[in-house]
């Protein structure tokens, strides 16, 4: 973890770009994950051709009962969770810089709920049709 985080951190000042919002192993791996299924679909789909500006989404459960805009009972016994959904194009995520691009979508988006964990909540089963 490490060395990803240490790796992208490099890509960045390489380029002179700013590191991604959140840097923690959630949002690395989340991002290695993606890149890393992109590339496999790739070469399995249709080698050598381009994706192009095509969106490629990644989604994933975000925790929040720590972030809700309102306290929370401490004798509250469950969860909070919400559902997100990043968007990126294939290229970028196929680029050299995928993992930081992936970073940056998924961080960007964790840190989205702090306001609104369950905002959207209505659309969450037709949002999720965009994966297949």
């Amino acid at each position: 973890m490490e060395k990803i985080k240490q790796w992208t951190i490099s890509q960045c000042k390489n380029k002179s770009r700013p590191n991604p919002i959140r840097m923690s192993p959630y949002n690395l791996t989340c991002s290695l994950i993606w890149v890393c299924y992109v590339k496999a679909e790739a070469k399995v789909n249709e080698p050598g051709k381009s994706l192009g500006e095509d969106p490629c989404y990644f989604g994933f459960n975000a925790g929040g009962i720590a972030t809700l805009y309102y306290r929370i009972p401490t004798t509250h016994f469950g969860n909070c969770t919400g559902f997100a959904r990043c968007l990126a194009t294939w290229d970028e995520l196929l680029g050299e810089d995928g993992i930081v691009v992936a970073a940056n979508v998924i961080g960007s988006k964790v840190k989205e709920p702090d306001r609104e964990i369950l905002g959207g909540a209505e659309k969450w089963i037709s949002d999720y049709e965009v994966f297949f």
